[in-house]
């Protein structure tokens, strides 16, 4: 992971020097949220469920985080709410999210209903369609709010079609995929 030709263009975040400067407008008073949605009652400070310790964050390198929940990178103790902190907030809620995508179970903003599950949701989060109190499928939501996943807990009164119980259903451009 350390040779330099490892993660492209596109995966590196360069880190203006200035941005380390605690008088810097950017590092002190910007608050930035690249997932939130118009609906969205996502928190950035949520993400920081993970454990303390050091993690090696692509395009962002080693960044300790303390039991307080302090970011620390490069040896500078990074400020709640500026740029650079809610990039390592929404590197640890991505990575929430597609553990709790790939077990199946729910992320930290999840919900229910008894209707329908929409298109669109809030970003990186989970719902459920429960009937006669039981979950028959359950929706994950990308960073933007869009479907993502689904699982389904039926064989939608066709065992021949999905014989498997439960199965999933990727989204791809708006649109619902084959079961595996």
């Amino acid at each position: 992971m350390l040779d330099p030709n490892y993660y492209s263009e596109d995966e590196i975040l360069y880190i203006p020097n200035e941005y380390f400067n605690p008088y810097h407008e950017d590092s002190i008073g910007a608050t930035f949220n690249p997932y939130k949605t118009e609906k969205s009652k996502y928190e950035m400070h949520a993400a920081f469920a993970a454990a303390a310790g050091i993690y090696l964050i692509p395009g962002i390198g080693e960044v300790a985080l303390t039991v307080t929940g302090a970011v620390v990178i490069g040896g500078v103790t990074i400020k709640a709410g500026s740029w650079l902190y809610n990039k390592v907030a929404a590197y640890f809620t991505a990575r929430a999210y597609g553990k709790a995508k790939k077990n199946g179970t729910k992320t930290k903003d999840h919900s229910t209903t008894s209707s329908g599950l929409s298109r669109h949701g809030d970003s990186y989060s989970s719902k459920d369609r429960v009937k006669n109190g039981k979950v028959i499928q359950r929706r994950y939501y990308d960073k933007n709010g869009n479907a993502d996943m689904d699982i389904d807990y039926t064989n939608h009164g066709n065992p021949k079609k999905h014989p498997k119980v439960p199965h999933r259903h990727d989204w791809k451009k708006g649109k619902r995929g084959s079961g595996y």
